[in-house]
Parts: structure tokens; C-alpha cells; sequence
């Protein structure tokens, strides 16, 4: 097994190429569509997100799982995870596409509804749960690039102007159709998928499996897929563009929490089946570390919002920057949501994974639909932020009745300290470089001197970067 470190290279790797070339294509979308046109792009990708995940339930996280295991001790095999995948993409492909042709209005949104759709047949047929599982990094990296690569070429070369926005869906359903093609190719002579299948019987032991950990993650995307639904909706097409814009520098910042969850996963779970007293006593620390870098990253971002939005997306996009500052709240939830939530995945609490995302995914519509009323898009990113909260709290109790306890001021802490130094430095007569420089190295200190980290903290890091 390849050491942590470089594991941790290649998945953050993956993560900071895969995301960079989205990100970069996301920019020169926005700038040749500008903020209205490109909330339409928003708006259709929330859709597509939905139908992603009916067409995948719970089985990229199940996949995971199973492939970590020896194959003895599998519950469910590689092909049999593989042809549920691809039929229950089919199947929602169709529907959807019915559907949105049937009821959605004829103009500009419905095609670029259907064109997303589209991308649901090669996504079904994308193996990156299987080489997750068996911990392939490279492979993952090598798919990531070449579809990021490929979209944001096809972008430069086809779409020049607003006219040219219907071809953007389908640009998107080509790239997606390589990354699947190149991990296709990668898992042809893998031996796992020659093994036979256990019996028509075993598929509805799937199906279970499969929606119980879906129904988690149905409310677990529901922060990032609703959001942009109600902004077109109850606010305007252009606020939507503009939270879009916000929403991906956040996606961008929060590039670090998917580098932990891919290392944190098929770990933990190999670890937890062999000594799982060594493992309680470590996890309570890794959340802890979780909640400060997110408090940290939370805070530069809310920092140098203004100046992002402007430098990346263009003028037209600065009043968005306030929706940024709102989301900054989102991104300290998700670094401390994530461990708790996929700890609870790893050890196989899957009862207690679906109750913990269930109570707080209910909460958490009720409060955005009622904000969406309000009909103020940074009102929507702030309950944003308390949505995750809400999610937090949720997996806390279930995580410390499951596993271990869990100081709920060493998770809350830090974002305390977060807000209390963001609005000192708002106060302050300096230049955003001199506060932003003094803000950062203050807010790490203030973990040690609150008691928040110690030295066991430190110790853990770098016990796993010998590993």
C-alpha cells in the first residue's frame, strides 16, 4: 500500500487539476455569458444534479466501501455495484428527459435542462467509485484531467458569444463521455469485475443498501443543489448567475474536504474493521483538526471576497461578493459535516448515517424554502451556512452515540474566533494584504492558546504522514 503522503498527493492532485479546469472553464463561461445568461447555466446543473443522484442513490459511497474490502468479505461485487449503476441511469435519463420536455416551458431553460440530461448515461458508466475503492489515485487524476482538459478546450473553441449558449450542456456530455471512456478502458482486464454475480437475489439487498446511504446523500446535496433552484425562482435569473459565481469559488475552497473524504473513507473503514478501540480514540482529534483548517479557510475567503469575485468573473459579478462573504459560514460546516458524516459511512452506521442527514436535510428545507420567500439571495446563502449547522449538530449526536464523544467546543470554537477576527479586521484603518497577513497566524495561535489544538493534535499529523 503506497504510503499516506503520497496518496494525499495524488488525490488532492486529482482534485486541484479536476477542479481547476472546471473552475477556469466556469470563468470563461461567465464572462462570455454574463450574470443572466449564466444563471441559466446554473439553474439547469442543479437540476442535473438531482437527477444524478437518483440515478446513482448511494452507490458511489457504497462502492467505496465494498471495493476497500477483501474480496471475501465483499458484500457486494464489482459488477453487480456497476450494472445497478448503469440501469438506474438509464432509466432516470429517460424519465427525466420526458419530463422535462412534457413539463417544463419551451425557451432557452428547458434546453438546457435536456442537454445536461444527456450527461446522466456517461456519468452512470463513470468507474471512479471502483478505482476510489481500490485506492488507484492515478487513474482518477488521469480521468479528472482529461475531461476538465477537454471541456474547457471545447469551450474555447465552439462557444464565443451569448448565441452559443445552448451548445454548453452538450460540450459538458462529451467531456463526461472520455472520463468515463478512460477508467472503462483502465478496468477492462481488472479482475474483480470477472468475478460472477451472487444472484438476482442479491440485487435487492443492493437496492436497500443503496437507498438507505442515497437518502443521506440526497440531504447532504441539498445546501448546493436547492439554493440555486430557489434564487431563479423566488429572486431573479441574474442573482442566480451571481450566487452561481459565489458558489464555485466556494466549491473551489472546499477543493481539500473531497481530498480528506476520498483518503478518509476506504482508511477508516480498513482501520475500524481491524482495531476499531485505536480508532475511537483518534477520530475525535481529526474532526477537531477538520473544524479549525475549515475556520481558517472560511475566514480568507470571506476576506478577499470582493476583490475574488471582481478579479475572476468581472465587474459585473461584485455585488455578488456579499453572497460570497454569506457562503464563507458554508465552507467552515462542510470541513467538520464531512468527517463526522463520512466516519459514520466508514464504520458502516448506515442507520445512523440516513437519521443524521434525514433530521437535519428536513430542517434544512424548511429553512431554505422559507428564506427563499424573502426573496433576497444573501439571505438564502446565509441559511445556507445555518443548514449546515443544523446538519452539524445532527451527525454530532449520532456520531457520539455511535462511535465516540465529540467537544462541541472544539468544533464550535473555531468559528467563533473566525467571525470575532473577520469583523475586527473589517473595523480596522489597514490595507486587506496587512490585516489578511496578521489575521490568519492570530486566528491559528488563538486554537492553541484556547485549547482547542494541542500538541496530541500535531503529534497525530505527523504519525500519519509516516504511515
Amino acid at each position: 500500500m503506497s504510503r499516506l503522503p503520497q496518496k494525499a498527493f495524488m488525490v488532492g492532485l486529482g482534485e486541484v487539476l479536476g477542479r481547476g479546469f472546471a473552475f477556469l472553464s466556469t470563468i470563461y463561461i461567465a464572462r462570455i455569458l454574463g450574470a443572466e445568461y449564466y444563471g441559466y447555466i446554473v439553474f439547469a446543473i442543479s437540476v442535473l444534479g438531482y437527477a444524478l443522484w437518483f440515478g446513482d442513490l448511494g452507490i458511489q459511497n457504497l462502492g467505496v466501501r465494498e471495493i476497500a474490502k477483501p474480496v471475501k468479505h465483499q458484500r457486494f461485487l464489482a459488477r453487480e455495484l456497476f450494472i445497478t449503476k448503469v440501469v438506474l441511469g438509464v432509466i432516470v435519463m429517460l424519465i427525466t428527459l420526458a419530463g422535462t420536455y412534457l413539463f417544463t416551458p419551451p425557451g432557452l431553460k428547458q434546453q438546457l435542462i435536456l442537454g445536461y440530461l444527456c450527461s446522466l448515461l456517461p456519468f452512470a458508466l463513470l468507474l471512479e467509485w471502483f478505482f476510489n475503492g481500490k485506492q488507484a489515485f492515478g487513474k482518477i487524476v488521469l480521468s479528472k484531467v482529461m475531461m476538465g482538459a477537454c471541456y474547457l478546450v471545447l469551450l474555447l473553441l465552439f462557444i464565443q458569444s451569448k448565441e452559443q449558449v445552448e451548445l454548453v450542456p452538450y460540450l459538458y456530455t462529451a467531456s463526461a463521455c472520455l472520463a468515463a471512456i478512460t477508467l472503462g478502458v483502465f478496468a477492462f482486464g481488472e479482475s474483480e469485475f470477472k468475478l460472477p454475480s451472487q444472484g438476482f437475489r442479491v440485487y435487492s439487498d443492493l437496492m436497500r443498501a443503496n437507498i438507505k446511504l442515497g437518502l443521506g446523500l440526497f440531504f447532504t446535496q441539498m445546501p448546493i443543489l436547492l439554493p440555486p433552484l430557489l434564487v431563479g425562482t423566488f429572486v431573479s435569473i441574474t442573482d442566480n448567475g451571481l450566487y452561481g459565481a459565489a458558489a464555485k469559488i466556494v466549491l473551489i475552497a472546499t477543493a481539500l474536504d473531497k481530498v480528506l473524504f476520498r483518503l478518509l473513507l476506504p482508511n477508516v473503514a480498513s482501520r475500524w474493521a481491524n482495531n476499531q478501540e485505536h480508532t475511537r480514540s483518534i477520530l475525535p482529534e481529526l474532526v477537531t483538526l477538520g473544524s479549525c483548517f475549515g475556520a481558517l479557510t472560511a475566514l480568507v475567503l470571506a476576506l478577499f471576497a470582493k476583490q475574488g469575485m471582481v478579479l475572476l468573473f468581472g465587474m459585473e459579478f461584485e455585488p455578488g461578493y456579499t453572497i460570497l462573504q454569506a457562503l464563507s459560514i458554508f465552507v467552515f460546516c462542510t470541513f467538520t459535516h464531512s468527517m463526522l458524516s463520512h466516519t459514520l459511512i466508514a464504520t458502516a452506521k448506515d442507520n445512523a448515517y440516513v437519521k443524521t442527514t434525514f433530521t437535519g436535510g428536513m430542517i434544512g428545507t424548511i429553512i431554505l424554502v422559507l428564506s427563499a420567500f424573502l426573496g433576497d439571495a444573501v439571505i438564502i446563502a446565509l441559511a445556507v451556512g445555518i443548514v449546515e449547522l443544523v446538519f452539524i449538530g445532527s451527525s454530532l449526536y449520532w456520531f457520539s452515540k455511535e462511535i465516540t464523544s465529540v467537544s462541541l467546543y472544539r468544533i464550535m470554537m473555531p468559528l467563533a474566533l473566525a467571525i470575532a477576527l473577520f469583523f475586527i479586521c473589517q473595523t480596522l484603518p489597514f490595507p486587506l494584504w496587512a490585516t489578511s497577513l496578521v489575521a490568519v497566524p492570530v486566528l491559528l495561535l488563538s486554537f492553541f492558546m484556547t485549547g482547542i489544538l494541542s500538541g496530541r493534535q500535531v503529534e497525530l499529523v505527523k504519525r500519519a504522514l509516516k504511515t
